[in-house]
């Protein structure tokens, strides 16, 4: 979703399914799930919580079908009001776990010798540690 928002575009395309939404979230949780300890309830109860307490904070709009089940998730037109204030401030906290996630993929991926070699590769801790520092610098360009 943040993607999405992020893009701009108008309330319609910033929209996610939630279905999407779904997914994204399933991948954030076995992503963290030992960095974070989430209620005992099952991920379907706690996404549902989740964007239940932030509909009624007014942050996102859920649409729902016939049958009463989420179809989309996008921002409320409060929160679009507000300038997405509370909004960026929940994407804020997870942000620095997200990216260091990336980061040590991105540095691992560095670090894969390339096609053909064959036998030990070493490399000195330092510049792999120099190695990983430059490509957050030039992600924070």
């Amino acid at each position: 979703m943040y993607l999405r928002v992020k893009r701009g575009g108008g309330k319609d395309n910033q929209s996610i399914s939630f279905e999407e939404l779904r997914t994204q979230v399933l991948f954030l949780s076995q992503l963290f799930r030992g960095e974070f300890i989430y209620p005992t309830e099952g991920l379907a109860a706690n996404l549902e919580n989740t964007l239940r307490g932030l509909e009624v904070d007014k942050i996102i709009e859920l649409v729902r079908d016939s049958n009463g089940k989420i179809v989309t998730v996008g921002l409320s037109d409060i929160e679009r009001t507000a300038g997405r204030e509370n909004y960026d401030f929940y994407c804020f906290l997870i942000w620095p776990f997200i990216e260091a996630s990336w980061l040590g993929a991105v540095s691992l991926m560095g670090l894969t010798p390339p096609l053909g070699h064959t036998g030990d590769v070493w490399i000195e801790v330092a510049k792999a540690q120099n190695s990983a520092q430059l490509v957050s610098l030039i992600d924070n360009v």
